[in-house]
């Protein structure tokens, strides 16, 4: 999948050759670590100049899939961990976090994201965002892998029903109905946590009622 070597002998010019090579080693382990992506960051935590990623973008080894964010050519890119390497002060939620968990089938147009009151930061405004305390933010997330393999940030599906419940005005309620009677019917269903989480989360009225009245 990852083809470096096959273009040492283009790459490596000139006296710095063992610092070359080591470089270009180096961001080879990156991307076999990271499933094919390498970002600005990830090269600077490494110590390597930047200057191999606009040589192996140049050569056409690796693309260029968001702002300081590539890609090796031959692999697919993953968009929802594109966008979670770019900024990771968010977690998946709602409708998004009900695909990461495989209950419904598609992405409902824009992400929806759960970040802290106190972070702002105009890249996400447009996405489907909800804003909660430091408290609340951390209750029920979890790494989670995507459809192509790769980990991001998400909350478990308890967590994600209360959020569904807690924001049923903004949302759909027709389909957040229909989103808790699926997960009622779920063998993995978890009332105890269920409800732990909504009486943190101050809601624990909302979701008794709701969940009773779909049993």
């Amino acid at each position: 999948m990852w083809i470096f070597f096959l273009f040492y002998d283009k790459l490596i010019i000139g006296d710095n050759m063992k610092t070359k090579i080591s470089s270009i080693d180096k961001m080879c382990d990156i991307m076999k670590k990271n499933r094919g992506y390498i970002s600005s960051t990830m090269v600077d935590e490494a110590g390597i100049h930047r200057m191999y990623l606009k040589m192996l973008l140049k050569k056409g080894i690796i693309r260029k899939v968001d702002k300081g964010i590539y890609l090796d050519v031959n692999v697919v890119n993953d968009k929802l961990y594109t966008y979670y390497l770019r900024n990771q002060h968010f977690i998946y939620s709602h409708f998004t976090s009900l695909y990461l968990h495989n209950v419904i089938g598609t992405i409902r147009g824009k992400y929806d994201l759960t970040i802290t009151n106190e972070y702002h930061n105009p890249h996400l405004v447009s996405n489907n965002l909800y804003f909660v305390n430091d408290k609340v933010y951390n209750i029920g997330k979890e790494k989670i892998k995507t459809k192509c393999g790769n980990t991001v940030m998400c909350y478990n599906l308890e967590r994600t029903i209360c959020d569904l419940i807690r924001s049923v005005k903004r949302l759909n309620e027709h389909d957040v109905n229909i989103m808790v009677k699926r997960y009622l019917k779920d063998k993995n269903c978890n009332l105890d946590r269920l409800y732990d989480y909504a009486k943190k989360m101050n809601i624990y009225d909302e979701v008794y009622k709701m969940t009773n009245k779909e049993k």
